[in-house]
């Protein structure tokens, strides 16, 4: 009978082996419900960045153009109270920077995050559409949020909400 003999291997090289594969299969079988809920999860612990990195490149993209002109006013307005470090600050951030603080400036942002509930869930292919029921200020409001799958996630596209027509 033939003996098989494996090389030795290095625990190091097993953890290391297990990790990358973690990595790869990260997010993979993530509903889009369970992804939303996650990025809601963040939003209540502030974590804007990681709300950041769960927005579609199209919706940063957009973001960014949007917040950009909302910085030149909080800029304007911080120059004009006497802030000029801040306004100074507000006119350098960019893209991910940028949105985190305005973030945290703003404390309405949080009720965007107030408990939910997904009502229901429509998936087809790499959208799924959610519709949210949440209470804001004491009302319930249902709304519906669109998710797209990119780079093996679900992420929140905000494309439609930031420019609805008529608003």
């Amino acid at each position: 009978m033939q003996k098989t003999y494996f090389p030795r291997q290095s625990p190091w090289g097993l953890v290391l082996v297990g990790a990358l594969l973690g990595l790869l299969s990260a997010g993979c079988g993530e509903s889009p419900q369970a992804a939303y809920l996650t990025i809601v999860q963040y939003g209540q612990k502030g974590e804007y960045d990681k709300i950041w990195d769960r927005i579609d490149k199209k919706s940063q993209g957009k973001l960014e153009t949007a917040l950009g002109m909302l910085a030149k006013v909080a800029s304007l307005g911080a120059a004009v109270g006497g802030k000029k470090q801040e306004a100074e600050e507000l006119s350098r951030l960019k893209g991910k920077e940028l949105f985190v603080r305005l973030c945290q400036m703003s404390p309405k942002i949080l009720e965007d995050f107030a408990s939910q509930e997904i009502k229901s869930v429509k998936k087809e292919g790499d959208r799924a559409y959610l519709t949210v029921v949440a209470s804001v200020q004491g009302k319930t409001q249902e709304r519906e949020v669109t998710m797209i799958r990119e780079d093996g996630l679900w992420k929140l596209s905000i494309d439609r909400e930031l420019f609805k027509p008529g608003e």
